[in-house]
């Protein structure tokens, strides 16, 4: 485990455990009735602690018994072979959550085009991660993976790297093209705030979860939005991100190209489905060049080129614990089929592609990729005159 990283699995833990006052001599504990049950245990785990609960989504190696549940007994040997001095912990501890410098920061005119941001410590201008929720483009919002991701969001402030979460608009109002293009906004309005912020606009990398990943990985290998003859600044701004971590993702939204990789889904279609995801009245119209070019637009596996990411793959659920199977929407939708076929074309292409199931190689791998030294996200380019599909 990193040992940054760990500190602050220690803080969590440490907050979980009540404050015990003592006044002068202690009192004896009333004695017990005979034969009286047992008392419930009080003692803090994962199963009662909200804290603890986050420490073992976070890092769920430190399980060490493997029965699901985090207890402070198994984290105490963690704390003293990292010997983190009571000066540091004490600091940390009055810090108390993590609160965001500034919420609903807007991006877009639209209520749901908002971010927040987390702002480190650091004298230069610092790099970014972006923080992009999932739930399948119906629902989700900027404060879950904030939620399960607390650790590591004190992890790369520690380190000198800024963090933003971003809503973006669902398919009710709009379609997937334009909820993909709402990600890429938000992207352009942080290094459009590079100065008023003092962040590093070369180098934005990006976490995503299921609907999420995805729009991370669009926006790590489209081709560049930014306009530089817009009257708009936010839209001179490039829309690229790299590196990225792909929790649960999906390789493409072309969805009809699933087949070819996933095989044939086990349970019954929902016919119009993957039309309604772009506005559009039925299946039929995906055929027309209007939705073919809608979908390649959406074909992430199409994007990718050489140089892009670097892309960490992390499977959290299918493929590292459950089984990959065709037979429900959920297994289906986030298989580790997905991350294996963008990995395929990444080593094809000539990109770098990792696949884990451990959570706690997410840090290092930002701090390897992102840190100033590692230099820009490469971008591929468009030959002149060369065709650009539009969303």
């Amino acid at each position: 485990m990193n040992t940054r990283t760990s500190s602050f699995l220690i803080l969590l833990l440490f907050l979980s455990v009540p404050p015990v006052f003592h006044s002068g001599a202690q009192e004896a504990a009333p004695a017990a009735p005979e034969n009286a049950a047992p008392a419930p245990s009080t003692e803090p785990t994962s199963k009662n602690n909200a804290r603890l609960k986050q420490a073992l989504q976070a890092f769920p190696q430190a399980d060490t018994n493997r029965d699901g549940v985090l207890t402070l007994e198994e984290a105490r040997p963690i704390a003293a072979m990292l010997g983190i001095s009571a000066d540091d912990l004490k600091a940390q501890v009055e810090q108390g959550p993590l609160a965001p410098r500034e919420s609903n920061v807007a991006y877009g005119p639209d209520p749901r085009q908002v971010l927040d941001f987390w702002k480190p410590e650091s004298s230069g201008p610092a790099p970014v991660v972006v923080l992009i929720h999932g739930g399948g483009f119906k629902y989700g919002s900027k404060a879950d993976l904030p939620k399960v991701l607390g650790p590591l969001i004190a992890g790369l402030l520690k380190n000198g790297i800024a963090v933003a979460s971003i809503n973006y608009r669902l398919v009710r109002t709009a379609p997937l093209q334009e909820s993909l293009r709402d990600g890429a906004r938000a992207v352009q309005f942080l290094r459009s705030k590079s100065n008023d912020w003092n962040l590093d606009k070369n180098h934005i990398g990006a976490i995503g979860g299921s609907g999420g990943a995805g729009m991370s990985l669009w926006l790590a290998t489209r081709d560049d939005l930014a306009d530089p003859s817009s009257s708009d600044p936010v839209l001179k701004e490039s829309s690229r991100v790299g590196p990225i971590i792909l929790m649960e993702t999906q390789a493409t939204y072309n969805f009809p190209r699933w087949e070819s990789y996933m095989g044939k889904a086990e349970f019954p279609p929902t016919p119009g489905s993957a039309a309604a995801m772009f506005h559009l009245a039925g299946d039929a119209d995906l055929e027309t060049p209007a939705g073919q070019a809608l979908l390649r637009e959406v074909d992430m596996l199409e994007w990718i080129g050489p140089g892009e990411g670097p892309v960490l793959a992390v499977l959290t659920r299918y493929g590292a614990g459950r089984p990959d199977t065709n037979t429900s929407w959920d297994a289906y939708v986030h298989s580790s089929k997905h991350a294996k076929e963008i990995k395929r074309v990444c080593d094809e292409k000539g990109s770098v592609c990792e696949i884990t199931a451990d959570k706690s190689a997410m840090l290092p791998f930002l701090l390897k990729t992102l840190k100033p030294g590692a230099g820009p996200p490469q971008q591929a380019t468009v030959p002149p005159g060369a065709p650009v599909p539009s969303g």
